[in-house]
Protein backbone atom coordinates (compact mmCIF):
# COMPACT_ATOMS: atom_id res chain seq x y z
CA UNK A 1 0.00 0.00 0.00
CA UNK A 2 1.17 3.51 -0.79
CA UNK A 3 1.69 5.95 2.05
CA UNK A 4 -1.63 6.72 3.72
CA UNK A 5 -2.60 10.36 3.30
CA UNK A 6 -5.00 11.25 6.10
CA UNK A 7 -5.82 14.57 4.44
CA UNK A 8 -6.54 13.04 1.04
CA UNK A 9 -9.88 13.83 -0.55
CA UNK A 10 -12.40 11.00 -0.38
CA UNK A 11 -13.81 12.03 -3.74
CA UNK A 12 -13.57 10.12 -6.99
CA UNK A 13 -11.81 12.19 -9.65
CA UNK A 14 -12.41 13.15 -13.26
CA UNK A 15 -10.40 10.87 -15.54
CA UNK A 16 -12.79 9.90 -18.34
CA UNK A 17 -14.83 11.87 -20.88
CA UNK A 18 -18.14 13.03 -19.47
CA UNK A 19 -20.18 12.04 -22.54
CA UNK A 20 -22.99 9.57 -21.91
CA UNK A 21 -21.85 7.62 -24.98
CA UNK A 22 -18.64 6.57 -23.29
CA UNK A 23 -20.43 5.87 -20.01
CA UNK A 24 -22.91 3.55 -21.67
CA UNK A 25 -20.26 1.87 -23.77
CA UNK A 26 -18.20 1.05 -20.70
CA UNK A 27 -21.25 -0.60 -19.14
CA UNK A 28 -21.65 -3.09 -21.98
CA UNK A 29 -20.70 -6.76 -22.12
CA UNK A 30 -18.19 -5.90 -24.84
CA UNK A 31 -16.20 -3.89 -22.31
CA UNK A 32 -15.74 -6.87 -20.01
CA UNK A 33 -14.49 -8.92 -22.96
CA UNK A 34 -12.13 -6.12 -23.89
CA UNK A 35 -10.81 -5.89 -20.35
CA UNK A 36 -10.20 -9.64 -20.28
CA UNK A 37 -8.20 -9.34 -23.49
CA UNK A 38 -6.34 -6.35 -22.10
CA UNK A 39 -5.41 -8.39 -19.05
CA UNK A 40 -4.07 -11.19 -21.24
CA UNK A 41 -2.12 -8.84 -23.49
CA UNK A 42 -1.08 -5.85 -21.34
CA UNK A 43 0.35 -3.12 -23.57
CA UNK A 44 3.09 -0.75 -22.54
CA UNK A 45 1.77 2.49 -21.16
CA UNK A 46 2.44 5.72 -23.01
CA UNK A 47 3.41 8.97 -21.34
CA UNK A 48 0.62 11.20 -20.10
CA UNK A 49 0.13 14.92 -20.45
CA UNK A 50 -2.19 16.79 -18.11
CA UNK A 51 -3.04 19.34 -20.78
CA UNK A 52 -4.28 16.81 -23.32
CA UNK A 53 -7.37 14.65 -23.57
CA UNK A 54 -7.66 11.04 -22.52
CA UNK A 55 -5.90 9.90 -25.69
CA UNK A 56 -2.58 10.86 -24.10
CA UNK A 57 -3.45 8.52 -21.25
CA UNK A 58 -4.18 5.49 -23.44
CA UNK A 59 -2.19 3.10 -25.53
CA UNK A 60 -3.31 2.62 -29.12
CA UNK A 61 -4.51 -0.86 -28.13
CA UNK A 62 -6.75 0.44 -25.34
CA UNK A 63 -8.01 3.21 -27.60
CA UNK A 64 -8.95 0.65 -30.29
CA UNK A 65 -10.99 -1.29 -27.72
CA UNK A 66 -12.94 1.85 -26.82
CA UNK A 67 -13.60 2.52 -30.51
CA UNK A 68 -14.76 -1.06 -31.11
CA UNK A 69 -17.05 -1.02 -28.07
CA UNK A 70 -18.63 2.30 -29.00
CA UNK A 71 -19.16 1.33 -32.64
CA UNK A 72 -21.28 -1.71 -31.66
CA UNK A 73 -23.76 0.07 -29.42
CA UNK A 74 -27.36 -0.37 -30.68
CA UNK A 75 -28.44 2.97 -29.19
CA UNK A 76 -26.13 4.75 -31.64
CA UNK A 77 -28.62 4.89 -34.49
CA UNK A 78 -26.96 4.99 -37.86
CA UNK A 79 -23.61 3.98 -36.41
CA UNK A 80 -20.67 6.16 -35.43
CA UNK A 81 -17.60 7.13 -37.40
CA UNK A 82 -14.02 6.82 -36.18
CA UNK A 83 -13.82 10.61 -36.14
CA UNK A 84 -16.89 10.84 -33.88
CA UNK A 85 -15.39 8.26 -31.52
CA UNK A 86 -12.17 10.26 -31.42
CA UNK A 87 -14.17 13.38 -30.56
CA UNK A 88 -15.79 11.55 -27.64
CA UNK A 89 -12.44 10.29 -26.38
CA UNK A 90 -10.50 13.51 -26.95
CA UNK A 91 -13.22 16.00 -26.12
CA UNK A 92 -12.24 16.79 -22.54
CA UNK A 93 -8.96 18.67 -22.15
CA UNK A 94 -7.40 18.54 -18.71
CA UNK A 95 -8.89 15.13 -17.96
CA UNK A 96 -5.96 13.93 -15.87
CA UNK A 97 -6.65 16.42 -13.11
CA UNK A 98 -6.87 14.63 -9.77
CA UNK A 99 -8.17 17.75 -8.03
CA UNK A 100 -11.39 17.80 -10.06
CA UNK A 101 -14.28 15.84 -8.51
CA UNK A 102 -16.70 13.90 -10.66
CA UNK A 103 -19.90 15.87 -11.24
CA UNK A 104 -21.77 13.50 -13.56
CA UNK A 105 -23.27 10.18 -12.45
CA UNK A 106 -22.68 8.89 -15.99
CA UNK A 107 -19.01 9.71 -15.50
CA UNK A 108 -18.93 7.87 -12.17
CA UNK A 109 -20.53 4.73 -13.63
CA UNK A 110 -18.11 4.83 -16.57
CA UNK A 111 -15.22 4.71 -14.12
CA UNK A 112 -16.86 1.99 -12.02
CA UNK A 113 -17.57 -0.22 -15.04
CA UNK A 114 -13.96 0.06 -16.14
CA UNK A 115 -12.64 -0.84 -12.68
CA UNK A 116 -15.16 -3.61 -11.91
CA UNK A 117 -13.33 -6.62 -13.34
CA UNK A 118 -9.96 -5.38 -12.07
CA UNK A 119 -11.31 -5.15 -8.51
CA UNK A 120 -12.78 -8.64 -8.87
CA UNK A 121 -9.38 -10.13 -9.74
CA UNK A 122 -7.75 -8.40 -6.77
CA UNK A 123 -10.53 -9.51 -4.43
CA UNK A 124 -10.11 -13.12 -5.52
CA UNK A 125 -6.38 -13.01 -4.81
CA UNK A 126 -6.92 -11.46 -1.37
CA UNK A 127 -9.56 -14.07 -0.51
CA UNK A 128 -7.28 -16.92 -1.61
CA UNK A 129 -4.40 -15.66 0.53
CA UNK A 130 -6.56 -15.19 3.64
CA UNK A 131 -8.88 -18.22 3.37
CA UNK A 132 -11.90 -16.06 2.57
CA UNK A 133 -15.27 -17.06 1.13
CA UNK A 134 -17.85 -15.53 -1.19
CA UNK A 135 -21.65 -15.59 -1.26
CA UNK A 136 -23.31 -18.27 -3.39
CA UNK A 137 -26.26 -17.54 -5.66
CA UNK A 138 -28.52 -20.10 -3.97
CA UNK A 139 -27.50 -19.06 -0.46
CA UNK A 140 -24.60 -20.07 1.73
CA UNK A 141 -20.89 -19.49 1.18
CA UNK A 142 -18.11 -20.91 -0.98
CA UNK A 143 -14.48 -20.83 0.16
CA UNK A 144 -12.44 -19.41 -2.70
CA UNK A 145 -9.52 -21.81 -2.21
CA UNK A 146 -11.94 -24.65 -2.96
CA UNK A 147 -13.97 -22.87 -5.64
CA UNK A 148 -10.94 -21.75 -7.63
CA UNK A 149 -10.14 -25.37 -8.49
CA UNK A 150 -13.77 -26.50 -8.85
CA UNK A 151 -15.58 -24.93 -11.79
CA UNK A 152 -19.01 -26.15 -10.62
CA UNK A 153 -18.58 -24.40 -7.27
CA UNK A 154 -17.11 -21.28 -8.88
CA UNK A 155 -20.18 -20.94 -11.12
CA UNK A 156 -22.40 -20.69 -8.04
CA UNK A 157 -20.60 -17.66 -6.61
CA UNK A 158 -22.59 -14.44 -6.52
CA UNK A 159 -20.08 -11.72 -7.29
CA UNK A 160 -20.70 -8.16 -6.28
CA UNK A 161 -22.27 -5.99 -8.98
CA UNK A 162 -22.29 -2.25 -9.53
CA UNK A 163 -24.67 -0.42 -7.22
CA UNK A 164 -28.01 0.09 -8.93
CA UNK A 165 -28.57 3.59 -10.33
CA UNK A 166 -31.83 3.77 -8.33
CA UNK A 167 -30.04 3.23 -5.01
CA UNK A 168 -27.16 5.50 -6.05
CA UNK A 169 -29.60 8.36 -6.74
CA UNK A 170 -31.39 7.72 -3.42
CA UNK A 171 -28.11 7.93 -1.54
CA UNK A 172 -27.03 10.94 -3.57
CA UNK A 173 -30.16 12.88 -2.59
CA UNK A 174 -30.57 11.66 0.98
CA UNK A 175 -26.98 11.69 2.21
CA UNK A 176 -24.74 13.71 -0.10
CA UNK A 177 -26.87 16.69 -1.20
CA UNK A 178 -26.26 15.91 -4.85
CA UNK A 179 -22.46 15.61 -4.63
CA UNK A 180 -21.81 12.72 -7.02
CA UNK A 181 -18.15 12.49 -6.05
CA UNK A 182 -19.10 11.29 -2.56
CA UNK A 183 -20.50 7.99 -3.88
CA UNK A 184 -17.61 5.68 -3.01
CA UNK A 185 -19.28 2.28 -3.34
CA UNK A 186 -20.56 2.06 -6.93
CA UNK A 187 -17.91 -0.59 -7.63
CA UNK A 188 -17.76 -3.07 -4.73
CA UNK A 189 -16.99 -6.61 -3.59
CA UNK A 190 -17.30 -8.54 -0.30
CA UNK A 191 -15.24 -11.30 1.34
CA UNK A 192 -16.47 -13.45 4.24
CA UNK A 193 -14.36 -15.03 6.99
CA UNK A 194 -14.91 -17.66 9.68
CA UNK A 195 -12.61 -15.99 12.21
CA UNK A 196 -11.44 -12.52 13.18
CA UNK A 197 -7.87 -13.72 12.65
CA UNK A 198 -8.56 -14.50 8.97
CA UNK A 199 -10.25 -11.14 8.53
CA UNK A 200 -7.27 -9.33 10.06
CA UNK A 201 -4.93 -11.29 7.78
CA UNK A 202 -6.89 -10.01 4.78
CA UNK A 203 -6.72 -6.42 6.04
CA UNK A 204 -2.95 -6.74 6.35
CA UNK A 205 -2.63 -8.22 2.84
CA UNK A 206 -4.67 -5.37 1.36
CA UNK A 207 -2.73 -2.72 3.27
CA UNK A 208 0.58 -4.16 2.04
CA UNK A 209 -0.50 -4.53 -1.59
CA UNK A 210 1.64 -2.10 -3.67
CA UNK A 211 -1.30 -1.45 -6.04
CA UNK A 212 -3.63 -0.35 -3.25
CA UNK A 213 -4.18 3.16 -1.93
CA UNK A 214 -6.45 2.94 1.12
CA UNK A 215 -8.61 6.04 1.50
CA UNK A 216 -10.77 5.12 4.49
CA UNK A 217 -11.47 2.22 6.82
CA UNK A 218 -14.77 1.83 8.69
CA UNK A 219 -14.29 -0.68 11.50
CA UNK A 220 -17.81 -1.60 12.57
CA UNK A 221 -16.39 -4.53 14.58
CA UNK A 222 -14.97 -2.06 17.06
CA UNK A 223 -16.81 -2.53 20.41
CA UNK A 224 -17.11 1.27 20.57
CA UNK A 225 -19.06 1.37 17.30
CA UNK A 226 -22.77 2.12 17.82
CA UNK A 227 -24.54 -0.80 16.09
CA UNK A 228 -27.83 1.08 16.21
CA UNK A 229 -26.70 3.03 13.15
CA UNK A 230 -26.69 -0.19 11.08
CA UNK A 231 -29.46 -2.12 12.85
CA UNK A 232 -26.86 -4.31 14.58
CA UNK A 233 -25.03 -5.22 11.38
CA UNK A 234 -21.22 -5.09 11.58
CA UNK A 235 -18.32 -5.42 9.14
CA UNK A 236 -15.02 -3.82 8.15
CA UNK A 237 -15.39 -1.60 5.11
CA UNK A 238 -12.41 -0.31 3.12
CA UNK A 239 -12.61 2.43 0.52
CA UNK A 240 -9.61 2.20 -1.74
CA UNK A 241 -8.09 2.94 -5.11
CA UNK A 242 -6.21 0.52 -7.34
CA UNK A 243 -3.26 2.23 -8.96
CA UNK A 244 -1.15 0.11 -11.30
CA UNK A 245 -0.31 -0.17 -14.98
CA UNK A 246 -3.66 -1.64 -15.96
CA UNK A 247 -5.85 0.88 -14.13
CA UNK A 248 -3.74 3.72 -15.49
CA UNK A 249 -4.14 2.42 -19.03
CA UNK A 250 -7.89 2.31 -18.45
CA UNK A 251 -7.92 5.75 -16.82
CA UNK A 252 -9.60 4.55 -13.60
CA UNK A 253 -6.74 4.67 -11.09
CA UNK A 254 -8.38 7.45 -9.06
CA UNK A 255 -11.83 5.85 -8.83
CA UNK A 256 -12.69 4.94 -5.23
CA UNK A 257 -14.26 1.50 -4.73
CA UNK A 258 -15.37 -0.48 -1.68
CA UNK A 259 -14.34 -3.84 -0.24
CA UNK A 260 -16.38 -5.22 2.67
CA UNK A 261 -14.92 -7.83 5.02
CA UNK A 262 -17.56 -9.79 6.97
CA UNK A 263 -17.64 -12.50 9.60
CA UNK A 264 -19.72 -15.57 8.71
CA UNK A 265 -22.55 -15.04 11.28
CA UNK A 266 -23.26 -11.56 9.91
CA UNK A 267 -22.94 -12.78 6.33
CA UNK A 268 -25.53 -15.53 6.87
CA UNK A 269 -27.94 -12.98 8.33
CA UNK A 270 -27.52 -10.98 5.16
CA UNK A 271 -29.98 -13.16 3.24
CA UNK A 272 -32.24 -11.73 0.56
CA UNK A 273 -35.07 -11.35 3.07
CA UNK A 274 -32.75 -9.89 5.67
CA UNK A 275 -31.45 -7.34 3.21
CA UNK A 276 -34.97 -6.43 2.16
CA UNK A 277 -35.89 -5.75 5.78
CA UNK A 278 -32.78 -3.61 6.13
CA UNK A 279 -33.73 -1.64 3.01
CA UNK A 280 -37.18 -0.92 4.44
CA UNK A 281 -35.62 0.19 7.74
CA UNK A 282 -33.12 2.38 5.86
CA UNK A 283 -35.88 3.99 3.81
CA UNK A 284 -37.84 4.83 6.95
CA UNK A 285 -34.75 6.57 8.30
CA UNK A 286 -34.33 8.40 4.98
CA UNK A 287 -30.78 7.14 4.35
Amino acid sequence: MREFDRDASLKSNLLLPTGSAVARALSSDNTHQALDKLREEPPERVATNNDDGISSHMTSFTRSLWRKTLSKQPWLRGGITDEEVDDLIDGCPGIIDTSSPVKSIDQLYAQAAGLDIVLLRFTQSWAFASNGSFFKTGGGLARWRDAKSDLDVAKEIKWGTLKSPKRAIEKLIRAYRGDVSQLLDICRQSIVFDTVSELLTCVKIIMEDPSVVVIRIKNRLNPMYDGVETAGYRDVSLNLRLDNGMTRDLGVETHVCEVKLLLTPFALLKSDNGHQRYVRWRNIRGE
